[in-house]
């Protein structure tokens, strides 16, 4: 499944993708999992979030994951994960 919307604004054109994820991206997915995590899940120890990275890591090209890049670069604020095993 690929989506793909083509945006102008100010004569500047913006390719913006719904997209499954890319496992050569999965650094910076996971650096958005974690900050997010620790942001969203404040009532939750840091060290949960940190300590599971590597297994999440390790799932995660496991799933069916769709992120959301404009011009190709994964955007940290428009992020979400939809997993399907």
């Amino acid at each position: 499944m690929e989506e793909i919307v083509k945006s102008q604004t100010h004569q500047m054109t913006t390719m913006i993708m719904i997209k499954e994820l890319d496992i050569s991206k999965i650094d910076s997915i996971m650096k958005i999992w974690l900050e997010a995590n620790i942001t969203t899940h404040g009532f939750i120890s840091k060290d949960y979030w940190k300590s599971n990275y590597d297994f999440v890591k390790k799932i995660l090209p496991e799933s069916t994951v769709y992120v959301y890049e404009e011009d190709d670069e994964t955007k940290e604020t428009e992020y979400s994960m939809v997993w399907e095993q």
